[in-house]
């Protein structure tokens, strides 16, 4: 009989059928020691069920609240942490078919940066559907008009553009200056390293 560690949680026989299939253990010892392995409940399940992935279940997701400050941070590097936020991937049971992802509240968008001439040169393009309504804005016209509308433009262009995506987008709240009205949802600041 193997005298099995108290940190696990698995059943007597499972155990004894892991220790033996990993050890090949043999002798007619009764104990069988090794170096103690620390492990949590999802890792505890994946030793019973070999060769299964573990994929979280819609019971199972949590969304925090993140508040990320965008002052003097660089607009498409923002937008890349910003939508790993979204997605979730951040968390170690992120599933790509799943919302994992945490509402992310950004302040201060009216400061975030672009390098070189792109605040002159970048332009933001629509049509109307009307013919010959093609519309364009330069990053700076678009910064004076709705400072929020630049940063959630890039974040939405590096979302999937499905439902997921769109369900995702909802979650990111955007606004110009210091002040958020989400303080209720106590949101935690995440240093972002643009």
């Amino acid at each position: 009989m193997i005298v099995r560690p108290s940190l696990f949680n698995l059943s007597e026989a499972v155990y004894e059928a892991f220790a033996q299939s990993l050890f090949c253990t043999t002798s007619s010892s009764s104990y069988f020691t090794f170096p103690p392995i620390v492990i949590s409940g999802t890792q505890a399940m994946a030793l019973t069920d070999t060769g299964k992935t573990y994929t979280a279940t819609p019971d199972e997701l949590t969304h925090d609240w993140i508040l990320v400050d965008a002052e003097g941070k660089t607009l498409g590097r923002l937008a890349t942490e910003i939508a790993i936020y979204l997605r979730g991937k951040h968390k170690p049971v992120y599933s790509p078919h799943l919302d994992h992802g945490d509402f992310v509240v950004v302040i201060n968008a009216d400061k975030v940066k672009v390098s070189g001439n792109k605040a002159d040169q970048k332009e933001y393009i629509h049509h109307t559907g009307y013919l010959g309504h093609l519309k364009r804005i330069t990053f700076k016209d678009l910064m004076v008009k709705d400072p929020t509308q630049p940063l959630t433009h890039a974040v939405w262009g590096m979302l999937a553009h499905n439902r997921l995506g769109r369900q995702l987008i909802t979650r990111l709240k955007v606004y110009a200056g210091p002040e958020h009205p989400h303080a209720a949802q106590q949101p935690k600041l995440v240093a972002t390293a643009s």
